[in-house]
C-alpha cells in the first residue's frame, strides 16, 4: 500500500482573490510505501518566493515525521515538481503542526501540538532553502506555556510577516469545541521564535 499527498494548482485572474481560482493540473506524490499506517498524511504546505522549491510535513501517527523537499522544473508548475523529495529532513516530534521559513530560506520553523508545551522550534539551514541542512538552533518558543487559563491549542499553522518581527498563530480551543483562535505575537528580535512576546488580546473566528 501507499499513502498519497496531492496538490492541486489554481490560477487566480484577481491577484489575492481565492474566489476567482481556476483549476489547472495536480500533482501526486507517494509519501510513504509498505505497511501504511492509520493518519498517515502530508500537510502544511509551503513554497519558496521565487517558486523553485515546494516543502510539506509528512506526519504518520507511531513513526517518524518528516519536512521534505520537492523542487520544481519550472517555477510555479506543480506538474514540474520532482516526483521524490529532493531533499528531507527527519523530525522527532510526535504529531507535528505547521511549518514556515524566514524569507531568505536560512531558518526553518516547526510547531509540535502533541507536547504539552506546544512548542515552535527554530531551524538554521546552512544552505538557504535546503531542509536537509537544517540544524536546531535551539530557540524554542512555547505557546502553552503562557499564563494560566490559555485559550490555545497548540499551532496547526503560523507565518511570518516579511520583516520577521510579527508572528501570527492559528489553533483551535481545547475544550474540543469548534472555535478556532488566531494569536498575533511580537518578536522582540526578528526571526528569533524565542523573542515572541504573549498577546493580550486574541483574535477568536467561529
Amino acid at each position: 500500500g501507499s499513502a498519497p499527498a496531492t496538490i492541486r494548482y489554481y490560477t487566480l485572474s484577481s491577484p489575492w482573490d481565492v474566489t476567482t481560482a481556476s483549476y489547472v493540473s495536480t500533482k501526486t506524490f507517494t509519501i510513504y510505501s509498505g505497511s501504511v499506517p492509520y493518519g498517515a498524511y502530508g500537510h502544511n504546505l509551503c513554497i519558496s518566493p521565487d517558486g523553485t522549491r515546494l516543502y510539506f510535513v509528512i506526519d504518520w501517527p507511531g513513526l517518524t515525521t518528516s519536512v521534505v523537499q520537492h523542487n520544481f522544473g519550472t517555477a510555479w508548475d506543480v506538474s514540474t515538481l520532482s516526483s521524490t523529495p529532493s531533499a528531507q529532513k527527519t523530525l522527532a516530534y510526535v504529531i507535528p503542526g505547521g511549518l514556515a521559513f524566514s524569507t531568505d530560506g536560512t531558518t526553518m520553523y516547526v510547531s509540535e501540538i502533541q507536547n504539552m508545551n506546544r512548542p515552535i522550534y527554530q531551524w538554521t539551514l546552512s544552505t538557504p532553502w535546503n531542509v536537509s541542512s537544517a540544524s536546531a538552533s535551539g530557540y524554542v518558543f512555547n505557546i502553552g506555556g503562557e499564563a494560566a487559563g490559555n485559550l490555545f491549542w497548540g499551532a496547526k499553522d503560523f507565518w511570518f510577516s516579511d520583516d520577521g518581527a510579527t508572528m501570527c498563530a492559528v489553533g483551535k480551543h481545547p475544550n474540543g469545541s469548534a472555535v478556532t483562535t488566531i494569536k498575533r505575537y511580537t518578536l522582540s528580535t526578528p526571526w528569533r521564535v524565542s523573542t515572541a512576546m504573549t498577546p493580550t488580546q486574541p483574535d477568536v473566528v467561529r
